[in-house]
């Protein structure tokens, strides 16, 4: 696992966020298949991380899924995953068979043993997002389920270049 910029701090809520306008890492792994990936610092982006045992993460990623089936996905605004925190004894073992069972297409990094994209990106509890302007620095970071009309506005907003409204998910 590498990066070509500087770690974000750690995530303590939305608002006042001190990530907000710092350029987002560039981090390379390697995707589930053992393949080089890189989640690029360009945006508009949503960088989700993702734990396998999660329930919050379990709810959230079906809510992505339809948003892109749908067409609501705005066209412009990338979606990548980091499967972080994986943990054999736990449920829904290994991460990307139930990335597959949800239907999930988007490029997806395998985090470390150590979680280090996590750490990357300041992120210690998921779903761990990071939404990133055109411009490659963070728009705002958020940790929990969004419902689907809620996360529609944001990425609306991200499509737009215009400042995400951090109020939404407070």
């Amino acid at each position: 696992m590498s990066t070509t910029s500087e770690q974000l701090p750690r995530f303590t809520g939305s608002e006042n966020d001190p990530a907000v306008g710092m350029f987002a890492p560039v981090v390379s792994g390697v995707g589930p298949d053992g393949e080089p990936i890189t989640v690029p610092a360009k945006g508009p982006a949503v960088v989700v991380l993702l734990a396998h045992w999660c329930p919050h993460c379990q709810r959230e990623v079906p809510i992505l899924v339809r948003l892109q089936e749908s067409g609501r996905w705005p066209p412009g605004v990338d979606l990548y995953g980091v499967s972080t925190f994986v943990d054999e004894a736990r449920g829904n073992y290994p991460p990307s068979d139930w990335l597959d069972k949800e239907g999930w297409s988007a490029p997806v990094l395998v985090d470390t043993q150590y979680s280090e994209a996590a750490d990357i990106y300041g992120v210690r509890s998921t779903p761990g997002m990071v939404f990133i302007a055109a411009s490659g620095t963070v728009a705002l970071r958020t940790s929990g389920t969004i419902p689907a009309r809620t996360m529609e506005i944001l990425l609306r907003q991200l499509a737009a270049g215009v400042p995400l409204d951090a109020s939404l998910v407070r």
